[in-house]
């Protein structure tokens, strides 16, 4: 892994990185992928596809985040980051994944969780705009960059 990068999935898809790829998300907008052209996946956590990786909510962004240091920095260092951080899930419920939850509990979920903005025009919309500006940003420092040189 030469180049990493960080982005939310939702950058991926507002730069075009997402068409026609498998990818996750949090099971409340995975719907939301179409809309960027990806092929959702719902019963991963982490889907790596190409030089492409999401993941899938909160708790699966720490087991990425863990297997990208064991790409990075290898097997022992990264159980020595989850040592480092006490990750270690044990939770008092078996309801953290959409196909193991009570209707219940996902209708609560959904509305802990819902807006008006978790739509899937919405959220690319949203990605859109992060990605726009985030490329500004990108340009403006490369930009400067000339001019720091000089003085």
């Amino acid at each position: 892994m030469d180049d990493v990068g960080v982005l939310g999935v939702g950058d991926f898809g507002a730069a075009g990185l997402l068409d026609g790829r498998r990818a996750t998300s949090h099971w409340l907008t995975i719907h939301a992928l179409k809309a960027f052209g990806a092929v959702p996946v719902a019963d991963e956590r982490i889907v790596h596809q190409d030089d492409i990786v999401t993941s899938a909510g909160v708790s699966a962004g720490l087991d990425l985040a863990l297997w990208l240091a064991a790409q990075i920095g290898g097997e022992s260092r990264a159980k020595a980051i989850q040592l480092a951080l006490e990750y270690d899930p044990q939770p008092p419920f078996d309801s953290g994944h959409i196909s193991k939850a009570s209707a219940t509990t996902k209708a609560a979920a959904a509305a802990l969780l819902t807006r008006d903005s978790v739509t899937p025009a919405n959220v690319k919309a949203t990605s859109l705009l992060a990605w726009d500006q985030a490329l500004g940003m990108v340009r403006a420092r490369r930009r400067r960059r000339p001019l720091e040189r000089m003085t």
